[in-house]
C-alpha cells in the first residue's frame, strides 16, 4: 500500500467522521513536538519529531477516545545549519490509531494513557520499508477547558512505537502536546 493511498484513507476517515455525528463525534484536534530517538537495524539516532491528530468519541463508550494521527521524526542534524552535500538524514513516519483513556486527578490536572496500532515507514539509511506495529504513550497535563468542556489542554508525554517485521524499527519521543477541545 502506497503512502498516497494511506493518506487518502486517513482523509476519507476524517471526512466520514465529521459528517456522521450520529455514530462518532469529532471532539478535538491537536499536535505535539518533541525530541527522542529512532533505530532499526542501525544504531539509534537523536531526532526531532512531531505529530498531528484528531480525537473522535465512538458511540460504544463514554470513557474511550479514538485518536487517528500522523507522526514524523527526523535526525536532529537535519534542522541545524550545516553543509548538507552528500549527507543522509534518517527519518521515520507513521500513521496510527490509538485508544485513549483520560483520567482527571484534580480539577485542572489529568493523565492520559494510550495504546494502539501503527503503520510505520522506516527511512533509516537507504531502506524504505513499511511495516505494522504497536505503540504506547503516557502524558501528564493541564486542562484549561471551560465549564462546557471546550478549550485547550497542554501536556508533557512519552510515546514509544515498535514494529515486529523487516527492520524491527522503533522510536520514542518525549514531547509537548497541545489539544483544542471542540
Amino acid at each position: 500500500m502506497t503512502s498516497k493511498k494511506i493518506l487518502q484513507t486517513v482523509f476519507l476517515f476524517a471526512a466520514l467522521t465529521i459528517t456522521t455525528n450520529a455514530q462518532i463525534e469529532f471532539t478535538g484536534l491537536g499536535s505535539s513536538l518533541g525530541i527522542g530517538g529512532i533505530n532499526s537495524n542501525s544504531p539509534s539516532f537523536t531526532v526531532l519529531g512531531g505529530s498531528i491528530f484528531f480525537d473522535v468519541a465512538p458511540w460504544f463508550s463514554d470513557q474511550l477516545i479514538l485518536r487517528p494521527g500522523f507522526t514524523y521524526a527526523r535526525k536532529i542534524e537535519y534542522f541545524l545549519p550545516e553543509n548538507r552535500h552528500g549527507r543522509v538524514y534518517p527519518f521515520m513516519k507513521s500513521f496510527s490509531l490509538k485508544a485513549v483513556i483520560q483520567q482527571t486527578l484534580q480539577r485542572n490536572i489529568f493523565i492520559e494513557e494510550t495504546a494502539g496500532v501503527l503503520y510505520l515507514n522506516d527511512r533509516t539509511f537507504q531502506t524504505n520499508e513499511w511495516m505494522p506495529g504497536i505503540l504506547f504513550s503516557i502524558l501528564g497535563g493541564l486542562d484549561f477547558t471551560d465549564y462546557k468542556s471546550k478549550g485547550l489542554q497542554l501536556g508533557l508525554g512519552l510515546e514509544y512505537g515498535l514494529t515486529f517485521t523487516k527492520t524491527n524499527a522503533n522510536y520514542y519521543l518525549v514531547s509537548l502536546q497541545s489539544k483544542i477541545i471542540l
